[in-house]
């Protein structure tokens, strides 16, 4: 995706609307900095709006655009509007709207790669007990922590 923002000529297909057009042209900016949304030009808000004030990085420029006028950004919030759209699902884990090119990878783990700062350590002073996949793919990989677990063996039975 990085790389098509970056080297592609955007083409629009017909029945997207200009505030549309305009919103995505906006968000795919080449430079980050002039993204709807990712720099310092946001601190303004557009000039259809009333706003008192504005924190930087938040979500507000995108949601001032003309592309959501007709949202009630508070009501969505307080969730009192419908959504279009409410899949019927069987339970918690159906996955029967999602596509089936993802649904079928299997799922890898993949462990935190930071280092604890030296107070964190501190709290697991005297913990050993590391699981063996974690083990396992600690070992495989280029980590960090792959110095610090080489002298491991694994947990005794």
């Amino acid at each position: 995706m990085q790389v098509r923002i970056l080297k592609c000529k955007l083409n629009f297909p017909p029945y997207l609307t200009n505030e549309a057009r305009n919103l995505i042209k906006k968000l795919l900016k080449k430079n980050p900095e002039e993204r709807l949304g990712g720099g310092k030009d946001d601190s303004r808000p557009i000039k259809h709006l009333k706003r008192n004030s504005l924190e930087r990085n938040d979500a507000t420029p995108i949601k001032q655009h003309p592309f959501f006028r007709h949202i009630n950004w508070k009501d969505l919030a307080d969730r009192k509007i419908e959504p279009p759209f409410r899949p019927n699902i069987s339970g918690d884990e159906d996955v029967s709207h999602f596509d089936s090119k993802f649904t079928r990878q299997t799922p890898v783990d993949s462990p935190d790669d930071t280092i604890l700062s030296d107070s964190a350590n501190e709290l697991f002073l005297g913990f050993t007990y590391v699981a063996p996949s974690v083990f396992t793919e600690l070992l495989k990989s280029k980590s960090p922590r792959r110095q610090l677990m080489a002298g491991f063996r694994g947990p005794t039975r």
